[in-house]
């Protein structure tokens, strides 16, 4: 492994923020508690000390879950973060601007969150009386035309969440279609096409914070696609819903062109703190988030039927803090995790899972797969790209009907927030060699590496493991 080269330091520490990789090359990062949640002096997030009026909003004081709401922009060719822009700010609370300091927040398992010595502008942003929480863990992908689209998150109450576009280049937020589902999983397995499910149910009362942690009704089975997300009309349609409720799941894009729902508890959960505390004696955890809870069955989702399929079972519970996501081979890890739904302690280790395993998907079992010899390191955008196939091998290049790429996930709290798959048009030159038409842009597909795969059978339902490419532009960022 290369040695980490230290960059330059951004504006704000931030504590759970999610980074995204842009067509450019550049890392968006959205959100993230600053590192003084639960102080109870005038702490601020950056330097430990009160910034005069004329900084804000550069130095972000936070609202209840110490949010520091301005994006910033990294780009990694010189080192350098980005000042973040006004017009970024997605959450001016009226508080911020009744003259005087924000009304206090209830206090919570994190202690106060909100700090006396603050002055708000003057005059007040125009965007105060229209502003929206991105709240933690906020989802987002690139979408075709460079924008990004945050259409959910884990943390805040999911009645509140909104849907939102932003431009990175213009530093300007627009309406976008909120799912009727927040704070489950999601995945982005084509072009502009999402599909979100499960999570605390949306449509029944919710406590305060009530996000991850604390839903009081069984969580939601539902499914929703969004198809054109760049698309000003586009709207989220309701799909078949899963067999399981799930929340502390993970979805994720098989290079067969299936969705696979894995892990997760179908429990309510509503401890008077807001947070199960995970210190205690694992007999004593609360039963509702215990493993008794845990949702072992796994399910298949077949977009062309609109179907779910039951899947193979897993031996242990993979709920909260655990991982799963997609290897090279075509099979699923999945590993770790708490068997119940809290965060925030320190002491309890004997509720960790320290173990791993390995799905594997039914095209395992389905006979010979087809297999890649060649394909180059570098692939360029907007040009094509030749792969080979063995020549003694089972399938010539007549066999192939579809190529998929697959970015290697980043997985954490229920989202892989790299995921996306990508279809591929292709033309055969001769018998064993497939001529690939790389992504169009790093819009498309930002640079960086990928899983591709060839796929025999209707739907392209057979895939080879991945060979890795790596998508690079004729300008660095």
């Amino acid at each position: 492994m290369d040695p980490i080269q230290p960059s330059s330091e951004w504006e704000t520490k931030r504590w759970y923020p999610t980074s995204t990789v842009l067509g450019d090359g550049k890392v968006l990062v959205l959100d993230g508690a600053c590192e003084c949640v639960g102080c109870t002096d005038d702490t601020v997030c950056n330097d430990d000390t009160t910034p005069p009026d004329d900084q804000w909003p550069l130095d972000r004081y936070p609202f209840c879950h110490g949010n520091p709401r301005i994006p910033v922009l990294f780009n990694p060719n010189p080192s350098t973060w980005s000042p973040p822009a006004f017009a970024w700010t997605p959450f001016y609370d009226a508080h911020y601007c009744n003259g005087g300091a924000p009304e206090p927040c209830p206090v919570g398992p994190l202690g106060p969150a909100w700090f006396e010595n603050w002055s708000p502008p003057s005059p007040c942003p125009p965007t105060a009386t229209n502003g929206f929480d991105l709240a933690y863990y906020p989802w987002s992908c690139v979408l075709s035309d460079g924008r990004l689209y945050v259409p959910s998150s884990l943390y805040g109450d999911p009645n509140a969440i909104q849907g939102r576009r932003l431009h990175p280049k213009l530093g300007t937020w627009s309406a976008a279609p909120t799912p009727p589902v927040v704070g489950g999983s999601a995945v982005l397995f084509g072009r502009d096409k999402i599909l979100i499910a499960g999570g605390p149910n949306k449509d029944m009362p919710c406590a305060e914070n009530c996000g991850i942690h604390t839903p009081t009704v069984p969580p939601d089975n539902r499914v929703y696609l969004l198809e054109n997300a760049t698309s000003d009309t586009a709207q989220w349609v309701q799909k078949a819903s899963m067999l399981n409720r799930r929340w502390h799941f993970y979805l994720t894009a098989l290079p067969s062109g299936h969705v696979l729902a894995a892990g997760g508890t179908n429990a309510s959960v509503s401890p008077p703190t807001g947070l199960q505390d995970c210190s205690v004696p694992a007999e004593d955890v609360h039963p509702d988030c215990y493993a008794p809870s845990g949702v072992l069955q796994a399910e298949l989702y077949d977009p062309a039927a609109d179907t779910w399929t039951a899947m193979a079972s897993m031996c242990t519970p993979r709920q909260y803090h655990s991982v799963i996501q997609l290897l090279p081979s075509g099979a699923v890890f999945a590993a770790g995790g708490q068997l119940c739904a809290a965060g925030g302690q320190t002491s309890y280790l004997h509720n960790q899972q320290w173990t791993y395993q390995i799905y594997k998907p039914p095209y395992f079992f389905q006979g010979p797969r087809p297999a890649i010899e060649t394909v180059p390191g570098e692939v360029w955008y907007d040009n094509t790209f030749d792969v080979t196939l063995p020549a003694n091998g089972s399938f010539a290049a007549t066999a192939i009907t579809t190529v998929r790429l697959i970015r290697p996930g980043s997985v954490t709290h229920s989202l892989n927030f790299d995921q996306r798959m990508l279809e591929l048009s292709f033309s055969r030159v001769g018998s064993h060699t497939l001529r690939i038409a790389a992504p169009a842009n790093g819009n498309e597909a930002p640079p960086g590496y990928y899983m591709l795969f060839i796929c025999a059978g209707t739907n392209g339902t057979l895939p080879s493991e991945a060979k890795f490419v790596r998508l690079v532009s004729s300008t660095s960022p």
